[in-house]
């Protein structure tokens, strides 16, 4: 194997100049300054910038222009950004901290594929807010990454590898330099302050999975209905619908009420206050639903309690849960037609 020096270039640091062109005539390179890419990395001698993100967001930008989101479910758009987006920037989260300002950026475009498969989204559209969104799915969340979590458990691993890999040439400089106690020395760069700032909470972890779901259980609000939500046996897009109910931000008339409806009557029963225990619950034509079916409904009925149903005791009870789920999507279903397609109210 040959090295190409007419694709090479010379990127000098602390070298006077003669030395510079003196190498550069041998070698027959390009001279080239900061900032600069090698093994895909942007390297700077200053604080990375926005510019040095393009190239993310140009890979990003290329797998959302191929994808049509306006014919897939939220479920569907969720798996695509668990599996393909939240694993872009990886690599750059595993040597670098990146700028605040990539990890809002980014956000903004997975957060706008989710809820509007377009460019761009507006606060109304985000149903459910994005510090629940990447939470786990125990926690109340879709399990998308909190890019700045992720980043700085990734970083973890450079200081792990300080006290572990010393047949690392890069280990063994920064051991001659600096103490790792506290790591301060005879070092220059604008990414050891952010190492330093997680060097308490690195102490014996070593694994960037167990540190990730550990800072989100500290951080991530309790969720009861983990098991309600996603271990039922229904549809991916009715799953969905169930995580938005049991969190009150299905787009019923108190949701909406602020900028797309004048009022919040329901259109079912003409009782006013339509909000997410109303329309399950409350509404006079949903209790005859519940009649019908030989559901019973315990006292003061809520929606921070969907599975305290009173299910026949024919059927088993390790279904009543996803029939509750079923039965809810049904309610919901049945409302729409009343809205939108004029239908009447009827139980057929």
């Amino acid at each position: 194997m040959h090295i190409n020096f007419g694709k090479s270039t010379v990127v000098p640091m602390h070298v006077g100049n003669d030395v510079v062109q003196e190498c550069v005539g041998l070698l027959g390179c390009r001279q080239e300054g900061f900032s600069h890419t090698y093994l895909g990395l942007p390297l700077s001698n200053e604080k990375l910038n926005m510019a040095a993100m393009a190239p993310l967001f140009r890979r990003s930008d290329r797998y959302l222009a191929g994808w049509q989101p306006a014919l897939l479910i939220h479920k569907s758009r969720t798996v695509l950004i668990n599996a393909v987006l939240d694993a872009l920037p990886t690599y750059l989260m595993s040597a670098l901290q990146l700028p605040l300002g990539a990890i809002d950026k980014y956000d903004e475009q997975r957060r706008a594929f989710l809820w509007s498969g377009e460019d761009t989204v507006s606060g109304a559209q985000c149903l459910v807010a994005w510090d629940v969104v990447t939470g786990p799915l125990e926690k109340g969340g879709l399990r998308v990454r909190d890019i700045a979590v992720q980043n700085n458990c990734m970083l973890l691993k450079l200081i792990h590898r300080m006290f572990t890999a010393m047949d690392s040439s890069w280990v063994r400089w920064v051991r001659s330099r600096a103490d790792l106690s506290n790591l301060t020395g005879d070092m220059e760069g604008t990414h050891w302050p952010g190492l330093r700032q997680l060097l308490p909470i690195y102490q014996s972890i070593t694994s960037t999975a167990a540190l990730y779901r550990l800072v989100l259980s500290v951080t991530s609000l309790d969720y009861n209905f983990y098991k309600f939500v996603w271990k039922r046996r229904a549809p991916q897009r009715i799953r969905f619908f169930g995580w938005l109910m049991v969190q009150g931000r299905i787009q019923c008339k108190t949701n909406l009420l602020k900028n797309i409806v004048d009022d919040d009557n329901c259109d079912v029963c003409g009782a006013t206050g339509e909000n997410t225990d109303h329309i399950m619950f409350g509404c006079s034509f949903t209790r005859s639903f519940w009649t019908a079916i030989g559901v019973g409904l315990p006292p003061n009925p809520s929606m921070s309690r969907p599975c305290e149903l009173q299910w026949p005791s024919s059927i088993p009870t390790k279904h009543w849960d996803t029939l509750a789920v079923l039965c809810y999507w049904q309610v919901w279903k049945h409302r729409n037609k009343v809205i939108f397609r004029k239908e009447p109210p009827s139980l057929a």
